[in-house]
C-alpha cells in the first residue's frame, strides 16, 4: 500500500508590486514543484485581489485584511483565543482553508501576519532578515509599532513552527541566539535566484540608451539609500559625463524627495527614474548595464546582485550585503558602506576592468536548497 503523502499548502501574500519578495515567492514555488519526487502534495494558495506571480497551476486564494489580520492577533493571546472560541471563530478563515483541504503543512513563503493564529496546523516559517533590530533608525522598518509588530510576531510565531527558513547562515545563528530556537528547526536555504535571460525583442527605450549606464532596482523607501547614489553621481560625472544611472522601483513614500535631490544636484540628464518595470525589461536593463550600484542598508542578503551576477553583469554592493564577498575577478566589488572614495575606486576599476563577463549558475545551488526543504517537509522538520 503506497504511503499517504503529505499534502503542503505554499502560502504566497505579495502583490505584483512587491518587489523581491514576489520574485522570491515564485522562484521557490518553481523549483520546489520541479524537484519534488511525488512524495509530497503541493497547493499553492494566493492572498485574494493579488495577482499570482507564478503560472504553475490552479491558485486558491484566501483574505488577508484587517480584520483577518486582527483576528489573528486576538487568537495569539489566550485572553483572545477563549473570546474567540465563545463566538464561534476559534479559527480564522485561512485555517479553516487549509483544514478543508486536508493540508498538513502550512508553508509561509513570506512572513505572514495570518501564521500568528494558526492552531492546530502545522507550520514553516520564513523569515529575510532581522532589519527592525538591525534599522531601528528607519521609519518604515521600525517606525510606527512596527519593531513591536514585528518581535511579538517572530517571539510568538518561530518556536511554534516545525520548521524556519532563512535567507543565510548569519539570519539562523541570531534567530537561533535571539528566540532561542531548536537549531534543528531552523534552514539556511538562500533567496533561489533565477532570471532567464532577456529577450532581444525586448527594447529598451529610455532618453539616453546609447550612453553606459549603472543601474539600481529598488523601491523608493529611505533604507534604500538612493541619495548616497546621487552625491556619488556628483562626484563621478565630473570625469565620466558620459555615464547614466537608472533607478526603477515602485514609490513607497520617498520618490519625490529623490526627484528634488536629482534637480539639487543638477543630475537630470545624468540619472533617469523609470518607475517599475515588468521582469522581462528589468532583465534587459540588468543585462546592458556597466554594472548593477546596490546600496541598500538591509542585509544580509538581497536579490538583485545574486540575479545580476547570473547574467554576467558586475556588481558593487556594500558591506551590508556580507554574503558576498569582494572578488573583482568574478565580478563583485564590496565597499565601505555610505563611503563615496570607496565607491568611486571600486567603479573607477570596475569600467576599466576589461575581462569577459562571467555568467554565475545557481540552478545547482537552488536545486540542492529546494531537495533540503523538500526533505525537511517529508520528514515533518
Amino acid at each position: 500500500m503506497a504511503a499517504k503523502k503529505i499534502k503542503v499548502a505554499l502560502i504566497c501574500q505579495n502583490e505584483i508590486f512587491a518587489g523581491g519578495a514576489t520574485t522570491y515567492e515564485s522562484n521557490i514555488i518553481s523549483y520546489l514543484l520541479k524537484e519534488n519526487q511525488g512524495n509530497l502534495e503541493f497547493v499553492i494558495f494566493q492572498a485574494k485581489n493579488y495577482e499570482p506571480k507564478n503560472d504553475l497551476g490552479p491558485v486558491s486564494s484566501y483574505r488577508i485584511g484587517k480584520i483577518r489580520q486582527f483576528g489573528a492577533l486576538l487568537r495569539s493571546t489566550l485572553f483572545g483565543l477563549e473570546i474567540m472560541k465563545v463566538t464561534g471563530f476559534r479559527l480564522g478563515q485561512l485555517e479553516r482553508l487549509l483544514i478543508k483541504s486536508n493540508i498538513d503543512i502550512a508553508y509561509f513563503l513570506s512572513p505572514n501576519p495570518l501564521a500568528l493564529g494558526i492552531l492546530d496546523v502545522s507550520m514553516v516559517n520564513t523569515v529575510w532578515d532581522l532589519g527592525h533590530r538591525d534599522l531601528p533608525e528607519f521609519h518604515e522598518i521600525a517606525g510606527d509599532g512596527r519593531f513591536k509588530k514585528r518581535e511579538y510576531f517572530y517571539s510568538n510565531v518561530l518556536a511554534r513552527s516545525i520548521l524556519v527558513i532563512t535567507d543565510s547562515n548569519e539570519t539562523c545563528k541570531r534567530l537561533i541566539e535571539i528566540y532561542d530556537l531548536n537549531p534543528d528547526r531552523v534552514l539556511s536555504s538562500g533567496l533561489f535566484p533565477s532570471v532567464e535571460d532577456a529577450s532581444s525583442s525586448i527594447e529598451i527605450n529610455f532618453e539616453f540608451e546609447s550612453n553606459p549606464y549603472f543601474l539600481y532596482p529598488a523601491q523608493f523607501w529611505p533604507h534604500k539609500n538612493h541619495k548616497f547614489l546621487i552625491e556619488f553621481m556628483k562626484i563621478f560625472c565630473i570625469t565620466n559625463p558620459t555615464y547614466k544611472l537608472i533607478f526603477t522601483g515602485s514609490d513607497k513614500g520617498n520618490l519625490q524627495e529623490i526627484k528634488d535631490e536629482i534637480v539639487q544636484a543638477n543630475l537630470q540628464n545624468n540619472i533617469e527614474i523609470l518607475g517599475f518595470v515588468e521582469n522581462g525589461l528589468l532583465t534587459k536593463l540588468m543585462t546592458s548595464a556597466a554594472a548593477l550600484l546596490f546600496v541598500s542598508k538591509l542585509g544580509p542578503t538581497n536579490l538583485p546582485p545574486l540575479e545580476v551576477l547570473s547574467l554576467g553583469t558586475p556588481v558593487v554592493v556594500t558591506s551590508s550585503n556580507c554574503n558576498l564577498l569582494h572578488d573583482p575577478t568574478r565580478g563583485i566589488w564590496v565597499v565601505e558602506e555610505d563611503s563615496l572614495s570607496s565607491m568611486i575606486d571600486a567603479v573607477n576599476e570596475l569600467i576599466s576592468n576589461k575581462k569577459p563577463k562571467i555568467k554565475w549558475k545557481f540552478n545547482e545551488t537552488n536545486r540542492i536548497a529546494a531537495n533540503d526543504i523538500l526533505n525537511r517537509l517529508a520528514n515533518n522538520l
